[in-house]
Order: C-alpha cells, then structure tokens, then sequence
C-alpha cells in the first residue's frame, strides 16, 4: 500500500524560491509547513500576501494533483467569498508546473 508509505520531496528552500520565482513571480520569505506527503511552503510578500506552494512527490498521481486544482478553482468561481485556498497561475498561465528534482 504505497499511499500510506510517505516519501515526501526535500528540496532545499533556495531551490523553492528559485523556482516560484522564475515560474509563479513570487518572491518573499519561506517557511517549511508540516505534510506527511508532499513538501509545503508558506510564502509571505513583502506585501502581506501569503501563499503556499506544494511540491509533491514524484510518486504521486498526477491526477489527485489536478483534481485538487480543479476543485479549488470551482470554488473560487462558484463562491467567491469562502475563506479557501485560491490557485495562482504560473506567469504563463498555468495552474500548476512540473519539475523533475536532480
């Protein structure tokens, strides 16, 4: 039963800022957020705004990733007012980016 094996990514936190930098044009301080499965981030602008970036692990299906998008991007346009988490496009217009780690 792979699913209850956890094997989250462990990129470093300049390689993250990198890379939310050059494909989401985020920049900001960095905190490592608790996940069993998936590497998260919590990226706070000088701003305020706060976001969370998740880096899931190579094992994952890609299609639990998708759905997860879709869902929140149905709630944003269904009810814009619930306090849940919104998608931020890439700077080319992508919901999401694969990368694979070194």
């Amino acid at each position: 039963m792979k699913f209850l094996r956890a094997n989250a990514p462990r990129l470093p936190l300049d390689q993250i800022a990198a890379f939310a930098a050059e494909h989401f044009g985020l920049t900001g301080e960095l905190t490592p957020l608790y996940s069993e499965r998936d590497q998260n981030v919590r990226l706070r602008e000088k701003n305020g705004s706060a976001w969370v970036l998740k880096t899931a692990s190579a094992e994952e299906d890609p299609g639990i990733i998708e759905c997860q998008i879709l869902t929140m991007q149905h709630i944003a346009q269904t009810d814009p007012g619930l306090p849940v988490p919104r998608v931020r496009l890439t700077v080319d217009g992508a919901a999401s980016r694969h990368i694979m780690a070194a």
